[in-house]
């Protein structure tokens, strides 16, 4: 990831009924968008960017030349405890690639090698958790934040997960065209949220 010049910096601004929203940003301190390629710049200078400060964080941009697909796992995990729900566990167990907390505290990110079909569907909420709770997978379009903060014990490296990244989309993002259930359904495990530790053992 750190080769490819599709970086970019974030500040949270007031966004539509006074949310903080994550707006992208130019090192320069202009607008950023993740379709502009020529609002993007290296890793060392937009790292360089915002040690020097004003800016919230960084993020990178996905474009299906690049080959990578980022999987958002959002409102999943308890920031004061570490717990993550079970959904999210059999997610990010399966994929097995690198994977960090987001910004809140509250999500996930996982990275894999690998793109979704082209048109793709990208957001599934899953009921029955957590309020918000939801997968999102984007290969184009869209920038994820990094904090690299990333889950203990999980792979230090972006793996290979196509066959892995097809399966979950199937299975969660559309599994009504499949004659499923409307929400992704996981395999049976104990009640209760996880620690990051136990994610890892799982």
């Amino acid at each position: 990831l750190r080769i490819l010049p599709n970086w970019l910096l974030w500040k949270y601004e007031p966004g539509k009924n006074g949310k903080p929203t994550k707006v992208p940003k130019t090192i320069y301190g202009d607008s950023a968008s993740s379709t502009a390629k020529g609002t993007w710049s290296p890793f060392d200078k937009v790292k360089a960017a915002f040690e020097s400060g004003g800016y919230d964080g960084i993020g990178f941009v996905f474009t299906r030349d690049a080959g990578f697909t980022g999987v958002d796992l959002d409102h999943c995990r308890d920031p004061a405890t570490g717990e993550i729900d079970e959904w999210a566990v059999a997610i990010i167990a399966r994929l097995n690639s690198y994977t960090e907390i987001s910004p809140s505290g509250e999500g996930v990110h996982v990275i894999v090698r690998g793109l979704l079909p082209e048109k793709a569907k990208h957001k599934k909420t899953i009921p029955g958790y957590q309020k918000d709770a939801a997968i999102e997978l984007y290969s184009s379009g869209r920038f994820f934040t990094f904090t690299g903060d990333r889950l203990q014990g999980a792979p230090a490296d972006v793996e290979d997960r196509q066959a892995e990244l097809d399966a979950i989309y199937r299975e969660w993002i559309t599994p009504q065209e499949r004659g499923g259930s409307a929400a992704g359904k996981m395999p049976a495990a104990t009640a209760g949220g996880l620690t990051d530790q136990q994610v890892v053992e799982h």
